[in-house]
């Protein structure tokens, strides 16, 4: 099987979609290899639980390889401080194989992608606080995209810089080797009826 052609279908995006549109909580889960494909199956683990006006966040009960959840509809577009911090922490349950490799989030703009398939790191409260603080400052003015029907062209190149300035900041930390990425793709690149193809597999 050829990593580079993993790909979530797109029946299965088609129901990462519902779940964002019909849902106010989040939903999370695996993405699961099949033997002698490259397709990455969808698993649905559990939804998050809505309390008062939580918005109901939803954490696996472990990691795989490839990790994913949803932003639903009454959720901000964009990755959290702690989507990231999932990816960077190591986990006490995954000493010997390091995942997740990839945690991946669908909101109702597109698909981003969060990988970091190497060493993990213990990463205490004050680096999460940090992590708030440096991901606040490369988010900010993002709020008001939000309010579009749709992403424009200036939206999206203030999208793609965003991202760039975050994984500057991210990679000013030495022990993460300048191997933090990010990307985002939005539904309308994708397209109606088609296959979404990992950008890191």
């Amino acid at each position: 099987m050829e990593q580079e052609n993993l790909y979530i279908s797109a029946d299965d995006l088609d129901t990462v979609k519902s779940l964002i549109i019909d849902k106010d909580i989040e939903a999370c889960g695996f993405l699961l290899e099949e033997e002698k494909s490259s397709r990455l199956q969808l698993y649905i683990e559990r939804y998050g639980e809505k309390i008062g006006s939580d918005r109901g966040v939803c954490q696996t009960t472990k990691y795989t390889k490839y990790i994913w959840h949803t932003h639903p509809h009454n959720v901000l577009e964009y990755p959290s401080p702690q989507d990231i911090y999932t990816i960077l922490k190591w986990h006490p349950n995954n000493n010997e194989n390091n995942f997740p490799n990839s945690n991946i989030m669908f909101s109702s703009w597109g698909i981003w992608e969060i990988p970091f398939p190497h060493k993990k790191f213990i990463l205490d409260d004050n680096w999460l606080q940090y992590l708030h603080n440096v991901t606040d400052i490369a988010f900010h003015g993002l709020w008001h995209i939000t309010r579009e029907k749709g992403l424009s062209k200036i939206s999206r190149k203030h999208l793609e810089s965003t991202i760039d300035s975050l994984q500057y900041i991210i990679n000013q930390e030495p022990v993460f080797d300048n191997a933090f990425r990010m990307s985002f793709t939005s539904w309308s690149d994708i397209g109606k009826n088609s296959n979404y193809f990992l950008k890191f597999p």
